[in-house]
C-alpha cells in the first residue's frame, strides 16, 4: 500500500511491461501522468531466453526500480504479468494498478477462439484475469460498460476507473476536396483481428447498391484470407488493400475519406469497446460507422449524426447504412470538419482522466 505522501509531491509511477511506448492508450496515460508532475519510469519486458528466465529477469528489473510509495501500473495487454507486479508491490510497499484494457480470456477465447470455453487453457486464462482483480488496488478499463462488468465480477470494493481511449493530438478536423470522386470513400485501418469483423464488412460492400469504395490499410496474418474473400465476392475495384502506414500519416489518410469504419465483431468484447479508430475518425470530423453497442452511450450526446450504428447479425444493415451515406455524399462532405465534435470529445476524456488523478492523490491508507 502507498503510504501517505507529502501534499506537494506526486507519487512516482513505475510502468511495467511497456512493449510499445507509442501505443495510443499507453502514451495518453503517460502524458497525463507527466503533465501532473509524476515521475514515470518505464520497465520493458525481457524478450529473449526461456520463459522462466524472462520472468525472473522481469521480476528482478521491477524489484530494482520500485521504491516504497510508488504506484506500479501493469501496462495494457499484459494482465498476465500481474503476479510479478503483485509480488514486487507487496515487498516494496507499492500500490498496484492493472490496466485491464485487454483481458486475457476475452481476447484469447472469445475473440480469437484459441481454446474452447470449457478447456483447461480457457480456465487458466479466466483465473489469470480474476487474480488481477483480486490483487489490484485499482483497475483501469476503457468504457463505462466494461467498468460495470469488472465491478460485478469481484466481491471486493475495488476502484475501477474508466479511462477512454480518446484521440491523439494529430486527430483534428481537416477539409479535403472530393469533387473529383463521386464515390463514397470508406476507410478501414488496423490489424485483421476478429474484433473488427472484416468478413462482414466485405460482404456488406458486396451488397451495396451505390458507388462505395473501401480502402483497407494494415497488416496481419489473416489479411490474405480477406483478400481471397474479396476476390471470391467479385469486389474488384470496389476494394483496395494497402500496407500499414505510420501513425503520422493517419491524419492525411483519414482526410482522403468520407467514412471511417469501427468494429463489427460479434463477441462480447466487440459489443463493449470503443475502438481507437472510432475516436480518431470522429475527432477528425469524419462520419464513423460501427456496430451498435451500449458502450457508445458515452459518445452519442457528444457527436450526433457523425456516429452511425448498425446491427451485425448480417451484412445488410451495414450495406444499407453505406448506401444511405453514398446517396447523400455531397451533404456528408459539407459536414466534415466539425471542430466542436473534437473539442467535446477531448473535454470528455480530460474529465475522465481527472478521476484517475484524484485517486492517485488519495493515499490508500486514508481511503
Amino acid at each position: 500500500m502507498r503510504p501517505a505522501t507529502h501534499p506537494s509531491r506526486s507519487p512516482r509511477v513505475v510502468y511495467f511491461r511497456v512493449v510499445e511506448p507509442e501505443y495510443p492508450r499507453n502514451r495518453r496515460i503517460r502524458d497525463f501522468l507527466c503533465a501532473r508532475g509524476h515521475e514515470v519510469v518505464l520497465v520493458p519486458p525481457a524478450i529473449s531466453g526461456p520463459a522462466l528466465l524472462r520472468h525472473a529477469t522481469d521480476l528482478w528489473r521491477l524489484f530494482r526500480v520500485a521504491r516504497p510509495g510508488d504506484v506500479l501500473i501493469v501496462a495494457e495487454q499484459y494482465v498476465r504479468a500481474t503476479p510479478i507486479a503483485a509480488l514486487v508491490a507487496l515487498v516494496r510497499r507499492c500500490e498496484l494498478v492493472v490496466d485491464a484494457f485487454v483481458g486475457i480470456h476475452e481476447t484469447a477465447v472469445e475473440d480469437w477462439q484459441v481454446a474452447a470455453p470449457s478447456s483447461l487453457r480457457a480456465r487458466r486464462f479466466r483465473l489469470q484475469d480474476r487474480f488481477a482483480l483480486r490483487v489490484a488496488d485499482c483497475v483501469l478499463i476503457d468504457t463505462d460498460v466494461r467498468a460495470a462488468r469488472v465491478r460485478q465480477s469481484t466481491s471486493r470494493t475495488l476502484p475501477v476507473i474508466s479511462l477512454p481511449v480518446g484521440a491523439p493530438v494529430w486527430a483534428t478536423p481537416r477539409e479535403r476536396d472530393h469533387s473529383g470522386s463521386p464515390a463514397l470513400r470508406v476507410l478501414y485501418y488496423g490489424n485483421y483481428v476478429p474484433l473488427h469483423g472484416l468478413d462482414l464488412v466485405l460482404r456488406a460492400i458486396a451488397a451495396t447498391q451505390r458507388d462505395v469504395r473501401l480502402v483497407l490499410v494494415g497488416h496481419g496474418t489473416r489479411r490474405p484470407s480477406f483478400e481471397r474473400q474479396a476476390r471470391a465476392l467479385g469486389l474488384g475495384d470496389a476494394v483496395e488493400f494497402r500496407p500499414s502506414v505510420a501513425e503520422t500519416e493517419l491524419a492525411d489518410l483519414i482526410a482522403e475519406h468520407d467514412v471511417v469504419l469501427g468494429v463489427f465483431g460479434r463477441s462480447r468484447k466487440a459489443s463493449t469497446v470503443i475502438a481507437n479508430k472510432t475516436w480518431q475518425g470522429l475527432a477528425c470530423g469524419r462520419t464513423v460507422v460501427t456496430r451498435r453497442s451500449p458502450a457508445l452511450d458515452e459518445l452519442r450526446p457528444l457527436v450526433g449524426d457523425f456516429l452511425v450504428e448498425v446491427d451485425v447479425d448480417d451484412a445488410l444493415p451495414l450495406a444499407q447504412a453505406l448506401d444511405d451515406l453514398a446517396a447523400n455524399v455531397a451533404r456528408l462532405r459539407r459536414g466534415n470538419g466539425d471542430d466542436q465534435v473534437a473539442e467535446r470529445l477531448e473535454q470528455y476524456v480530460r474529465h475522465r482522466f481527472e478521476t484517475f488523478g484524484t485517486w492517485l492523490d488519495t493515499p490508500a491508507a486514508a481511503s
